[in-house]
C-alpha cells in the first residue's frame, strides 16, 4: 500500500521528488480502492505506482489525439473522415503482419528475465527490435507497391492511392514503436512511458492539425507519420536509459540464438493480433461499398475513436498487469494474481461504465462535436458504448492469457470474435449501414469474452473465480438499456445529460456494492505500508 500522505506535496518513495497535490490525491484514491477490493499488500505499492504514471501519460496524450481527430473530422467532413479511417484501417491490416506480436513478446520476456537473467533479457530485446525493423520495412514496401491497386479495386476510391502510399511511413514506424513500447512495459518503466507519451502528444498535435489544415487528407496522413516517427525516436532513447539502469546489455550479438521464442510466443501472438486487422478491413470495405458508405464509416470511425479514447485511460493505467503477472511466474493461480485480476476488473468497470452510460445518453451531441452531419446516427455510438462496457469486464482477461504464455489460446479467443463479427457485419451493413457494423462488433466481443471466461475458469480457477463477471455483465446490460431509453426521451442536451447522470450514479452504486462484497473464498489481507525494493522507476 502506498504511504500515507502527510502534506500536500510528498516525495515518491525512494525518489525525493515532490508530488503535486493532484497526483498525491490520485495516489490516495488508488490506495483506498485497493483496500476496498482487497489487492494483496505485496502488490499494492508496485501496481499503484505503475498505474499512476500510465494514467498520467495516457491522459494528456490521448486527450490531444482525440482533439486532433475532432479537428480532422470537422475539416474533412464525415466522408473525408471516413476515407482517413479507411486508410488507417488498411495500415492496421498490414501492421499486424509487420508487428508480428513483438510488443507482447518483449513485454513478457523482458519482465520475466530482467532480474534473473539480464543477458537473456538483452538478447530478447535486441531480437524483437531487429525483427520489428525488418518486418516493418518489408510490409511498408508492400503497401507502397499495392496502394494504387487497393485504392481502385478494393476501396472503390482511386484518389486514395497517394495517401495510402504516404501512410507506409506510419506502418514502418508503428511496427518499431510497438516493439519498443512492449520492451518499456517489460521493464515496468511506466514513468518513462508517461514522459514519452507526454512529449509525443504535445509535439504531434500541431503536426496533425497543421497538416490537415494546409493539405487536407494528405496532410493529415503526413502529420500522423511524423508523429509516430517522433514517438519512435523518444522510445529509442528511453530504452537505452532503462537498459543501463537495469544493467541489461542491449547488444545485437548473439540475439538470433533466441529465435525459438519467436515460434513459441511471437507467432501465436502475431496470429492472435492478425485476426483483427484483416477482419476489420474486410468489414470496412463492405461498408464503404454501400451507398453513402464512406459517410457511414466516418461516423463509425468517430464513435470508435470516442470508445478508444475512454477505454485507453484504464487500459494504460492498468498496463502494469501483464508485466507483473509475468513476473509472478509460476504463481499465476495464487492469491496475488487473484487479487490483482479482481481489482483491475472492478476498477476498470468503475471507470468505464459511468462514462459509457453518459455518452450513450448524449450520443447525438457527442458525435456532433465532429460536425453536424455526424449526429444523424446516434445508435452507432450507443452500440460502441455497449462494446466499451464489455471491454471493461474483460480488461484483465487477455492479460492473464498472454502473461501465462498461452498465446495459442489468445489466438483461439480472437478467432471467436472474428467468426461472429465478420459474417454478421457482411450481412447487416447492407440494410443497416454503420449501425449493423457496430452491432456486429459488439456481439463479437460478447462471444469472445464468454469463451475466454469459460477457459480461464478451468485453467486458473482461483485467479478468475473471485471476479464477479456475471454480476458486472448484468449491470452493463441494465445500464446501457437505461441510457438508451434516456437518449430516446431527451430532446435537449441538458435533459439527456441529466438522465445519463442519473443512470451513471445508479451504475456506480451497483459496482460499489460489488467492491464491498468479497468472494467467499477470498483471503483477507492486512493492509500495510510497502514499497518493494529494486523496482525500476
Amino acid at each position: 500500500m502506498l504511504s500515507r500522505l502527510h502534506d500536500s506535496r510528498v516525495p515518491f518513495p525512494g525518489r525525493g521528488a515532490a508530488v503535486p497535490p493532484m497526483i498525491a490525491s490520485f495516489r490516495k484514491l488508488l490506495t483506498s480502492l485497493q483496500s476496498l477490493v482487497g489487492l494483496p499488500a505485496s502488490l499494492q505499492g508496485r501496481f499503484a505506482r505503475a498505474a499512476l504514471w500510465s494514467f498520467l501519460g495516457a491522459g494528456l496524450s490521448r486527450g490531444l489525439t482525440l482533439l486532433s481527430s475532432v479537428i480532422c473530422g470537422r475539416l474533412l467532413t464525415k466522408t473525408g473522415f471516413g476515407e482517413l479511417g479507411m486508410i488507417q484501417s488498411t495500415v492496421g491490416m498490414f501492421g499486424v503482419v509487420a508487428g508480428l506480436g513483438l510488443g507482447l513478446t518483449a513485454t513478457k520476456y523482458v519482465a520475466e528475465f530482467r532480474s534473473k537473467d539480464p543477458e537473456k533479457a538483452g538478447r530478447l530485446l535486441a531480437l524483437t527490435s531487429a525483427v520489428a525493423v525488418i518486418s516493418g520495412a518489408v510490409m511498408s514496401l508492400a503497401l507502397v507497391l499495392l496502394a494504387p491497386a487497393l485504392a481502385q479495386r478494393s476501396l472503390a476510391a482511386p484518389k486514395l492511392g497517394a495517401p495510402l502510399a504516404l501512410a507506409a511511413g506510419m506502418l514502418f514506424f508503428g511496427a518499431v514503436n510497438g516493439a519498443q513500447t512492449g520492451a518499456l512495459s517489460g521493464f515496468e518503466a511506466f514513468k518513462t512511458i508517461a514522459r514519452v507519451n507526454l512529449w509525443s502528444g504535445l509535439l504531434s498535435f500541431p503536426l496533425v492539425v497543421v497538416g490537415v489544415w494546409s493539405w487536407g487528407l494528405n496532410g493529415a496522413v503526413v502529420g500522423l507519420v511524423l508523429s509516430v516517427a517522433l514517438n519512435c525516436l523518444l522510445n529509442s532513447l528511453a530504452i537505452r536509459r532503462e537498459c543501463a539502469a537495469a544493467r541489461v546489455p542491449y547488444v545485437f550479438g548473439g540475439c538470433w540464438h533466441e529465435w525459438p521464442v519467436l515460434w513459441k510466443f511471437s507467432v501465436p501472438a502475431f496470429l492472435s493480433s492478425s485476426v483483427q486487422g484483416p477482419v476489420v478491413w474486410l468489414a470496412n470495405a463492405a461498408l464503404v461499398h454501400q451507398p453513402g458508405g464512406y459517410g457511414e464509416l466516418g461516423i463509425v470511425n468517430a464513435a470508435q475513436q470516442i470508445r478508444t479514447m475512454v477505454y485507453m485511460v484504464p487500459a494504460l493505467a492498468f498496463a502494469p498487469v501483464l508485466p507483473i503477472l509475468s513476473h509472478l511466474g509460476e504463481e499465476h493461480d495464487g492469491e496475488d494474481a487473484a487479487g490483482l485480476v479482481r481489482q483491475v476488473t472492478i476498477l476498470g468497470c468503475l471507470i468505464l461504465f459511468p462514462a459509457a452510460v453518459i455518452l450513450t445518453a448524449v450520443a447525438p451531441w457527442a458525435l456532433g462535436v465532429y460536425g453536424r452531419d455526424f449526429s444523424v446516427r446516434p445508435q452507432i455510438l450507443t452500440w460502441a458504448m455497449a462494446t466499451l462496457m464489455i471491454n471493461g469486464i474483460g480488461i484483465a482477461i487477455g492479460q492473464v492469457i498472454f502473461s501465462s504464455g498461452r498465446a495459442w489460446i489468445g489466438l483461439l479467443v480472437n478467432a471467436c470474435w472474428a467468426v461472429v463479427f465478420l459474417p454478421l457485419a457482411l450481412v447487416s451493413v447492407g440494410p443497416m449501414g454503420g449501425v449493423g457494423y457496430v452491432m456486429s462488433h459488439t456481439l463479437g466481443y460478447v462471444a469472445m469474452l464468454a469463451l475466454a471466461v469459460i477457459y480461464l475458469r478451468r485453467a486458473f480457477p482461483r485467479t478468475v473465480g473471485g471476479t464477479p463477471i456475471a454480476a458486472l455483465s448484468l449491470i452493463a446490460l441494465l445500464a446501457i438499456a437505461l441510457a438508451a431509453w434516456a437518449q430516446s426521451l431527451a430532446g435537449r442536451p441538458w435533459s439527456a445529460a441529466a438522465g445519463g447522470t442519473a443512470a451513471a450514479l445508479a451504475t456506480l452504486l451497483a459496482i460499489t456494492y460489488l467492491l464491498r462484497s468479497r468472494p467467499a473464498n477470498a483471503p483477507t489481507h492486512k493492509v500495510v505500508a510497502i514499497e518493494p525494493e529494486g523496482m525500476p522507476r
